[in-house]
């Protein structure tokens, strides 16, 4: 509908883009959102304001393009919300990058559940277990339950790990491989197993499996 509308100034054209760039983006189809947002070039309002959904969109293409746009957003933003959402974001690129310390000065005044749950994150990496346990508290969801899990593991509470982790409907790898770990504590071997077979190529798995099978004794 929006390309069937035709202006006659340029700067009018923008909210065409605009537009049309949201609506790409709420069909998560990123490049066409990129390709429409950056061809705001007019109208500096908007121009301002695609700064964040250009980084958002651009973060499954061009890391270092969203951290040069949410930072540029977070300099000129108004809108308390979406500098929260920009600087979890860019909290998550840097944490991902080993920036720890930039990471938490992103999310030093931001109390939402998402960067709690980075602040958890960030304080399990610095085994600093009790910490991250209060930035959990009692948020409910995937993430919290593998933080917790993560937390538990190390705190020696292999079943309360165990059930943490069964509360995750599509475990990834590194959430297999600490319920294969909490298995294999619990000396639950046979499910530990069945765990490894489905990452049966990572050597990960098969050397972590096979020495605490041999460890354990249990040669077969």
């Amino acid at each position: 509908f929006g390309d069937r509308i035709k202006f006659n100034k340029n700067a009018n054209k923008d909210f065409v883009n605009y537009y049309n760039g949201l609506s790409a983006m709420a069909g998560k189809d990123y490049r066409s959102a990129v390709r429409r947002l950056d061809s705001i070039i007019f109208n500096r309002e908007l121009i301002e304001s695609a700064y964040f959904y250009r980084g958002i969109a651009y973060f499954r293409m061009d890391i270092a393009k969203t951290e040069f746009l949410l930072l540029k957003y977070i300099d000129s933003s108004e809108d308390n919300e979406k500098e929260k959402i920009a600087r979890y974001v860019l909290g998550q690129i840097y944490y991902l990058r080993g920036r720890t310390a930039d990471a938490l000065m992103l999310v030093e005044d931001c109390f939402t559940d998402d960067c709690k749950l980075l602040k958890a994150e960030i304080s399990i990496g610095g085994q600093k277990y009790e910490e991250a346990e209060g930035f959990i508290g009692n948020i409910q969801g995937e993430k919290a339950s593998k933080l917790r899990a993560a937390i538990l593991y190390n705190k020696k509470d292999f079943e309360g790990a165990l059930a943490e982790l069964k509360k995750v409907p599509n475990p990834e790898a590194e959430t297999d491989y600490l319920l294969m770990l909490t298995y294999l504590k619990l000396d639950m071997n046979e499910e530990a197993v069945l765990i490894y077979r489905k990452h049966f190529s990572d050597m990960k798995f098969f050397d972590t499996l096979t020495e605490n099978l041999f460890l354990a004794g249990d040669y077969k």
